[in-house]
């Protein structure tokens, strides 16, 4: 290999991140949620329902899927953070945390010291529960 990065990553180093990834969230046939990262949330959700190969082995069983809700334009590693975030908060809460999220606007959101120095009860105050359908038995 040559010491030159390929004229996509050059374009990225000179005009900063790109920002394609998105995180959703889809709701199973069963009830429970699944949270991922990708560049391309159509295409993922066609692996997730068996129309294309691929897919997490979470949902296979649990198909169809729908998309509950997804935020995007984020770099791989805020979307990465986001998701972190979104799967170790209640059931009741995570739709919430990924709309909040994606209505605060891509090149608006704040700078990631700045979302870090709130408290959590701050955190919890600014997003409102979210009203999710109850699990069948």
């Amino acid at each position: 290999m040559s010491g030159k990065a390929a004229p996509e990553i050059r374009a990225s180093m000179e005009h900063g991140p790109v920002r394609t990834w998105s995180v959703y969230l889809l709701s199973c046939a069963d009830g429970t949620l699944y949270c991922g990262v990708t560049t391309d949330v159509h295409k993922r959700l066609a692996m997730h329902n068996g129309q294309r190969s691929g897919g997490a082995r979470y949902t296979r069983g649990r198909r169809p899927v729908r998309l509950a809700a997804c935020a995007g334009g984020m770099t791989r590693s805020e979307a990465l953070r986001l998701e972190a975030r979104i799967k170790k908060e209640p059931r009741e809460r995570k739709t919430a945390v990924l709309e909040a999220f994606s209505t605060d606007g891509a090149g608006e959101r704040a700078s990631e010291s700045e979302r870090d120095g709130k408290t959590e009860q701050s955190r919890n105050a600014e997003v409102p529960s979210a009203t999710v359908p109850e699990r069948k038995a």
